[in-house]
């Protein structure tokens, strides 16, 4: 399996047509002064769970935890709302990518348990998140969406002390182990008695200066 944040380089211009595909969804975390937080919040899970039905077929299933409303409306805009708390920071909201190599389809119970072990790896699992598994590339892809305001409001929660793909990784080889996925080649970290292990090649290139920390998603 394969992780990524999704970002974007500033001032990337985007056609029209991909306005929900891409705009609305990566400058949110990439360009927070074009727009307040709960816009963020609102564009991402529009994009994520495909709220405006541009894609029929994309979105094979989805998910959320820690919100009153059991209705997509509804949690779209409780995290809207719960976004705009964070005053002091107008990006409050993670977007990730779990993707897994061709031929390997996990079903909707592995996609909400997979969704649920990367939560509590990140630290979040009390916090609102929303998913989705797609289908529209030839690799099957998990996309979630976090909200690190913390559950009381305000406060946003920085994820590992600002190294969040360190835990993300640590995420994908348990996830890997627990559900009998494929492992990355060049995978960053392995289970060795049920803990996530940084591998020997990946020690050797932090020792060297080398960052080679797979984030190129297949999506």
């Amino acid at each position: 399996m394969i992780v990524k944040r999704i970002r974007c380089k500033r001032g990337r211009a985007v056609s029209k047509p991909r306005h929900r595909h891409a705009t609305d969804t990566i400058d949110y975390i990439n360009l927070p002064h074009k727009k307040s937080a709960s816009e963020h919040a609102s564009d991402t899970v529009s994009y994520v769970l495909d709220t405006e039905r541009e894609h029929v077929g994309r979105v094979l299933h989805s998910g959320g935890v820690n919100f009153v409303s059991s209705t997509l409306a509804g949690r779209r805009a409780e995290m809207a709302a719960h976004a705009s708390s964070a005053t002091r920071s107008t990006n409050p909201i993670r977007h990730y990518v779990m993707s897994w190599p061709a031929g390997e389809r996990p079903t909707r119970v592995q996609a909400d348990l997979a969704a649920a072990m990367f939560l509590a790896r990140l630290g979040l699992s009390a916090h609102q998140a929303l998913w989705a598994m797609h289908d529209d590339t030839k690799f099957l892809h998990l996309h979630l969406i976090v909200n690190r305001t913390a559950p009381g409001g305000g406060r946003v929660v920085t994820i590992n002390r600002g190294f969040d793909l360190e835990v993300t990784h640590q995420a994908i080889a348990e996830i890997e182990q627990a559900q009998g996925w494929a492992r990355e080649p060049n995978g960053r970290y392995e289970m060795r008695d049920g803990v996530p292990v940084m591998t020997e090649q990946a020690k050797a290139d932090h020792t060297n200066g080398v960052a080679k920390i797979s984030t190129t998603a297949r999506d």
